[in-house]
């Protein structure tokens, strides 16, 4: 897909291409062929074609929208999902939209969600935690800015595929930043009310059937937040704050950090060992649950957005420590030391990208995958996804979709990785 309304194809492998025409000269964002013979591509000024043949024959469909469609997936041959930018109808600015149809492209009916989902996961923080192989949930903020009416989303997969809403709006919340799972029934988010006046945590016992308000204690927004053990979690954000509960939240106290640094990343591999990253390199870590907090250096001394710890030894942490269009350090360290010391990779960075890795996740002391952007100077700024096989050593670059902005949420299980971003975009190596 390309620019014109450009489609060529292969058959085998990409030995060989063969240019197709589409039937329209608008320019074509994304693609997705539920199998070899059809295919929904989408592109500018609502455009959406299908063929049924292999590219043979394009046809055009109805989808309503005169806006950008940036990105499709389709789960089978009549099912598809399609995500828009902003529209106008009737001079009023409305989106971004999803599209989606049942009966192969006969019609396409517009879901616009309710509150309009802005981002799902910001720099900083955890925003996808999936606390089973197939089980995640997603927090993020709606609304047209932050802290409008109903900022705060949550939504939930058990499948991995299919994603509902588990809470539209909670009382007197902003948007949520971070959200960490123990179980399948317990979890706890984590970000600021609407006014901006103090730190939000809401937990659910049930799975997120229903979601009750904790009290903070801080006036301050939280980033990030881990939870090792249903009863066990600990939370952090601005000026240095670091908090812990040991009964699920009931109570939360304030532990000292000994910085005043926005802090922004907690990945806990027990109620006893932590790792905490924030602004300015920042890297904090326990191994006596937050009685005292020892602070570390990398070779990353820009902001430091996202930590996953395996085990109490292994962890990588991200950033924005790029150097543009050099072999250079860019955002990212591993240690196998508990945070003793830390490594980085060097990594090209084309000259036209600015890397900003905001999350990683690690399934294993090897296996991670790191999410974020490419800047707005990269064509498109798509989003950044590497992964490592050998703990963060080397990395290797993932494309994602066509159309695909900024995924600052990362979440990977035995059974695939999901990431977020702009619009409500979730997207998944999960098949």
């Amino acid at each position: 897909m390309g620019n014109s309304g450009t489609v060529i194809n292969t058959t085998d492998g990409g030995a060989t291409w063969t240019p197709q025409a589409s039937g329209t000269a608008n320019d074509l964002e994304s693609v997705s062929c539920p199998n070899t013979s059809t295919c929904y591509a989408v592109g500018n000024a609502g455009t959406v074609i299908k063929t049924k043949n292999g590219g043979t024959l394009w046809t055009p469909q109805a989808s309503h929208l005169t806006s950008e469609l940036a990105a499709v997936a389709c789960y089978s041959t009549s099912g598809c999902v399609v995500g828009s930018d902003e529209d106008v109808v009737a001079g009023a600015t409305v989106g971004p939209d999803t599209l989606y149809t049942t009966n192969g492209g006969s019609t396409w009916k517009r879901k616009e969600p309710h509150p309009p989902i802005r981002r799902l996961g910001d720099f900083g923080g955890t925003p996808i935690s999936c606390p089973t192989a197939h089980t995640c949930f997603a927090v993020g903020g709606s609304g047209p800015v932050d802290g409008g009416s109903g900022a705060n989303v949550i939504l939930k997969t058990r499948d991995g595929h299919h994603w509902s809403w588990s809470l539209k709006g909670h009382p007197g919340t902003g948007g949520l930043h971070a959200i960490s799972c123990a179980s399948a029934s317990h979890c706890i988010t984590t970000g600021y009310s609407k006014d901006h006046s103090k730190g939000v945590i809401l937990a659910t016992t049930n799975g997120g059937k229903k979601w009750k308000a904790q009290t903070s204690g801080t006036t301050l927004q939280l980033w990030g937040v881990s939870c090792p053990t249903t009863h066990t979690c600990f939370a952090a954000g601005g000026s240095g704050t670091i908090l812990q509960t040991s009964n699920g939240g009931k109570t939360w106290a304030p532990q000292t950090s000994g910085t005043s640094q926005t802090l922004y990343g907690v990945s806990c591999a027990s109620a006893s060992h932590c790792v905490i990253v924030g602004s300015s390199g920042t890297i904090l870590t326990t191994t006596n649950g937050g009685s005292t907090w020892v602070p570390r250096t990398s070779a990353l001394t820009r902001q430091v957005y996202g930590v996953s710890c395996h085990d109490t030894k292994h962890c990588v942490i991200v950033g924005n420590n790029y150097q543009p269009g050099s072999k250079a350090l860019v955002g990212i360290a591993h240690t196998s030391n508990g945070g003793k010391t830390w490594s980085s990779p060097s990594i090209a960075v084309p000259k036209n990208e600015v890397w900003d890795l905001d999350s990683v996740s690690c399934t294993s002391n090897t296996h991670c995958t790191a999410s974020g952007g490419t800047g707005f100077e990269a064509p498109g700024h798509p989003a950044l996804l590497l992964s490592t096989t050998n703990g963060g050593k080397k990395w290797s670059r993932n494309k994602p979709p066509r159309g695909t902005h900024g995924t600052p949420g990362v979440a990977c299980t035995s059974a695939g990785c999901w990431a977020s971003g702009w619009g409500g975009l979730i997207i998944s190596t999960f098949h």
